[in-house]
């Protein structure tokens, strides 16, 4: 994790007939310190990411929270385990927690993409199959997305 440093220098001001193209404009290395107008806020994110702490942005849009959060995400470590909500079929209502490794996580991956198999289209799945997952519409028939909310 990188600790939070002091943004850097501040650009000199310039007038726009001082340049002849955008290429002479310099562009933070840090995603940062791209974000325009927002000081406090990045000051606060650069401390959130050091002392690995939640933060909330709130605003209207077109403020860079998306801009913010995202390079945020650059100061984080990856993280080392993947916690798994698991159904408890004892009790329903009260699922259980796992926590998984990365490198466990990795291996499952890597176990996934080896099994044999094949993909085929909805539409060559038996039709209860389609049906069941979503593709093929019961009342007429017609093959779609899941996400679709009709046909």
């Amino acid at each position: 994790m990188t600790t939070p440093e002091p943004a850097g220098p501040k650009a000199r001001p310039f007038s726009l007939d001082e340049i002849e193209s955008t290429e002479e404009i310099p562009i933070p290395t840090d995603p940062l310190d791209r974000v325009i107008g927002q000081e406090r806020a990045v000051e606060t994110a650069r401390i959130a990411a050091f002392q690995r702490r939640h933060l909330l942005l709130v605003g209207p849009p077109g403020i860079g929270k998306s801009m913010t959060a995202q390079a945020l995400a650059l100061h984080l470590d990856r993280p080392r385990t993947e916690i798994r909500i698991v159904h408890n079929p004892e009790n329903p209502e009260r699922p259980t927690v796992e926590l998984v490794s990365r490198e466990e996580v990795y291996r499952e991956r890597d176990a996934h993409r080896s099994l044999d198999g094949e993909q085929i289209h909805p539409s060559d799945a038996p039709t209860s199959v389609a049906e069941r997952l979503g593709y093929r519409c019961g009342r007429c028939g017609f093959y779609s997305l899941p996400s679709d909310r009709y046909c």
